[in-house]
């Protein structure tokens, strides 16, 4: 059986698995009209919040639905907000696929959650078979950097660019790299963090100086260290606005822009931890451009304009022209929007698993 796998030609076995993967999906749908649906589901499972929504495979919602995610919740407890998020927008519809960008690190063959970050109990949870068999819709789970990076390449940001680089900040920090509009794929189950490159020989992460988390506790301590500064004021107004702490990186622009030397210092050590990180991507990966989104990009092309001139003193002279970091233009849309795109994207891919390349 010289040049066959399982009494198929490689060419034939592929033909065939595509033919059933499509079946499938119709089936699964509820569609078994031979028509092709070009609507999906997409759902982020976050650090801090959840979000489904339903829409097209060309990335364009329909219809979004959000709640909040509390990290000492166990994963069953928010599997049953998902469930009600999903269940909630599906209706009658008939849908090709869902796609899934969760905070962590995933096999991506299996969908099975290797671990979590931010949100404890989550490690080893078949995500992708609880939807399929809740759901009995195809589903493919990403890491939501990824999920997210796809959406700013292919709808925000990233369009017009062949190689885009996204860093998002928000519980935590993570990246993902699009490839003519592709996901690259390292091994399994992750690549691409950036939040765990080491800032120097004693360990110090990016994520603990650059996440959504760390600069509110940067923020909320310099507060209490120094009451009667302009920082500590704008922190107390917005706890006292807010009801419950989390979210002070608010404050550190108008700090800043009082003049508040805490506030400097805070966005010095974020900027510049930023900018000496993503040296390390340009030299790797040399993208056309880097995108920055997640809750702390609300700070914009003023963060960007900063990260830029920081991460310009690191680059060796022969990287001309650098790339340009810009914001994303998705906002928390983002990673639906990547997770509408996803499906599609996996229907193109389906010939991976019959030994294509993954990453490229």
């Amino acid at each position: 059986m010289d040049g066959t796998l399982g009494g198929y030609r490689r060419s034939d076995r592929s033909a065939a698995t595509r033919e059933f993967r499509e079946i499938r999906f119709r089936v699964y749908a509820g569609c078994d009209n031979g028509g092709q649906m070009e609507r999906a589901l997409s759902v982020e499972i976050g650090g801090t919040k959840l979000q489904a929504a339903v829409g097209g495979l060309n990335g364009k919602i329909e219809l979004i639905s959000s709640d909040t995610v509390y990290p000492a919740r166990n994963a069953h407890e928010i599997l049953d907000k998902i469930a009600r998020l999903v269940e909630n927008l599906m209706g009658g519809g008939c849908f090709r696929g869902i796609g899934v960008g969760y905070g962590g690190p995933v096999d991506r063959r299996s969908g099975r959650v290797v671990c979590s970050h931010q949100v404890a109990g989550w490690e080893g949870v078949e995500l992708k078979s609880w939807f399929e068999n809740r759901y009995r819709i195809p589903c493919t789970v990403e890491n939501d950097a990824n999920v997210a990076a796809l959406g700013e390449s292919r709808c925000g940001s990233g369009v017009g660019f062949k190689r885009v680089f996204y860093l998002t900040l928000g519980s935590g920090v993570g990246g993902g790299f699009i490839i003519h509009g592709r996901i690259y794929q390292g091994a399994s189950p992750t690549e691409m963090e950036i939040g765990h490159i080491r800032l120097d020989r004693t360990g110090t992460r990016v994520e603990d100086i650059c996440s959504g988390w760390s600069v509110d506790q940067a923020v909320k301590n310099a507060a209490v260290k120094h009451p009667s500064s302009h920082l500590a004021r704008r922190v107390k107004d917005f706890q006292a606005l807010n009801h419950h702490p989390g979210g002070e990186a608010a404050v550190l622009l108008s700090a800043l822009d009082d003049g508040d030397p805490y506030a400097g210092e805070i966005w010095m050590a974020l900027t510049g931890s930023l900018g000496f990180a993503l040296s390390h991507v340009v030299h790797l990966l040399n993208p056309e451009v880097i995108v920055i989104g997640g809750g702390l990009a609300k700070t914009g092309q003023r963060l960007a304009e900063a990260v830029s001139q920081q991460m310009d003193q690191y680059l060796m002279n022969a990287i001309s022209p650098r790339p340009e970091i810009i914001p994303a233009s998705l906002g928390a849309e983002v990673v639906p929007v990547g997770g509408l795109l996803l499906v599609g994207s996996h229907q193109e891919l389906d010939g991976v698993e019959s030994g294509g390349p993954e990453g490229l």
